[in-house]
């Protein structure tokens, strides 16, 4: 494993923020030519500590190592993925955004609205955001990574590319107050 990733300090107060209320990540990525999926996929640009199974998350879908939030690009063609544990499931909802090409900046949004967790790329909703009540954040209280995605309990792949700002808010925010507005 190459390159640096950062983490929250350990009693940080977004640490143990559940986000009930609706919420939005967002972020500035771009990814160089040598970006390949079987090297740098399914790395995180942002993600939250602690595995599905320690929460004691089970069901569909479920990778009981998994982190309990992810914000990543995929080894699929390079698509954001919003992959979370919500409050009021045991099992994840996943947003799946389209292909970037490298060496562009893109923007990257995921707004929870209270109820429903919607991705949006430059702006635009994407085509799949799934129609499943998704309640707020599940938190073992454990440290937030940018850049480190972990799984298994330790950091296993690093985002190779690059990440601008980042905004985290407790509450969700329209299009038109996005970063890029």
């Amino acid at each position: 494993m190459n390159g640096s990733y950062l983490t929250t300090g350990a009693k940080a107060p977004l640490n143990a923020g559940t986000f009930r209320s609706g919420y939005i990540f967002e972020t500035f990525v771009r990814m160089p030519l040598d970006w390949d999926a079987g090297r740098n996929g399914n790395a995180s640009i942002l993600s939250r500590r602690g595995s599905a199974g320690a929460a004691g998350k089970h069901g569909r879908n479920t990778d009981p190592d998994e982190p309990l939030a992810q914000f990543a690009i995929t080894n699929n063609g390079r698509e954001a993925q919003f992959n979370h544990y919500p409050l009021n499931n045991t099992y994840p909802t996943t947003n799946w955004g389209h292909g970037m090409v490298e060496l562009k900046w893109w923007h990257v949004a995921v707004v929870n609205y209270g109820r429903y967790t919607r991705m949006y790329v430059e702006d635009a909703p994407v085509a799949d955001n799934p129609k499943r009540v998704s309640q707020g954040l599940t938190t073992l209280g454990l440290p937030w990574l940018v850049g480190g995605h972990e799984y298994v309990g330790a950091v296993d792949v690093v985002f190779h590319g690059n990440v601008g700002d980042i905004r985290i808010v407790n509450r969700p925010l329209s299009v038109d107050e996005f970063l890029t507005a």
